[in-house]
């Protein structure tokens, strides 16, 4: 069994106090936004980009953000989208297969109405590691056409303040470029999404009509509360500071910790990639 000294708990202990705010637990996750799937799926907008992993570099594809705002601060742990491919080049040959091989997540603030202020949270995921769920098929352009549901969990959770907007953006990596991916239309948000451009829709850069489909759920912030192994530690800190004060005004002395501490951050907010447009 490990022995440690009475002046190594007690400097435990006092970690364990100062900084709780590092590993904080969360209740149950709870939705935190919603936009609905619009049964009618349209209008569809292309979030899909030409994407070369060896060197991490975006060639042509366009890309789509929705905005939203929380009614409360919260933090932001799984992210649902919902979405569709479609041949474009040969449409008979619809329903066509997803074809996305990684995904980019990213949370942005807004920048006067648009998306491109501070980017507040971004991960990116294998295909292989997001949750993916064929909904069903519908109708778009004309074509039957396969319909996805996807959910992913952040690698670390995005706080986001109350009744402020910002811009989440599901991104499509793929190497071929047909089937396109569009993010499927949504409802209950301010009924417009915006769209840029890369390669040879470089200049794209445009509010589109219409809200897409996602949701957020996390935790509120007033409802983050210390694990019980935090809380454990920081009473077993507070008792063996207890004893260490103790023994030491009987001697005494004083005790103090040598060397300079290391700094830590008690802020755990994380700080701060050729198809035709789809729609209609």
């Amino acid at each position: 069994m490990l022995s440690l000294p009475l002046r190594t708990l007690g400097c435990l202990g006092a970690l364990a106090i100062v900084f709780t705010g590092i590993a904080l637990g969360r209740s149950d996750a709870s939705v935190l936004y919603v936009q609905a799937p619009d049964s009618s799926l349209s209008p569809g907008w292309t979030t899909q980009v030409f994407y070369d992993p060896s060197t991490s570099t975006v060639g042509d594809g366009y890309r789509v953000y929705d905005n939203f705002t929380l009614s409360s601060d919260a933090w932001v742990t799984t992210v649902t989208w919902r979405g569709l491919t479609w041949d474009y080049i040969d449409p008979a040959a619809n329903p066509a297969p997803l074809k996305t091989e990684s995904w980019d997540l990213s949370f942005w603030s807004d920048a006067l109405g648009q998306p491109g202020g501070a980017q507040m949270g971004h991960d990116l995921f294998s295909a292989a590691s997001v949750q993916t769920t064929l909904a069903g098929t519908g109708t778009y352009n004309g074509s039957t056409v396969n319909v996805y549901d996807f959910t992913a969990t952040l690698s670390s959770p995005v706080f986001l303040h109350a009744n402020t907007q910002y811009w989440f953006s599901p991104w499509s990596f793929v190497s071929d470029l047909d089937p396109i991916f569009a993010w499927a239309a949504g409802v209950g948000g301010d009924g417009q999404s915006f769209q840029t451009g890369y390669g040879f829709a470089a200049g794209v850069a445009t509010p589109r009509p219409g809200d897409r489909a996602f949701s957020l759920e996390g935790t509120p912030a007033d409802t983050v509360v210390p694990e019980p192994a935090t809380l454990g530690l920081m009473a077993f800190g507070l008792g063996t500071l207890i004893v260490r004060r103790r023994r030491t005004g009987q001697r005494g002395g004083h005790a103090t910790m040598a060397g300079q501490s290391a700094s830590w951050p008690l802020d755990r907010t994380p700080s701060d990639r050729r198809a035709p447009r789809a729609g209609n």
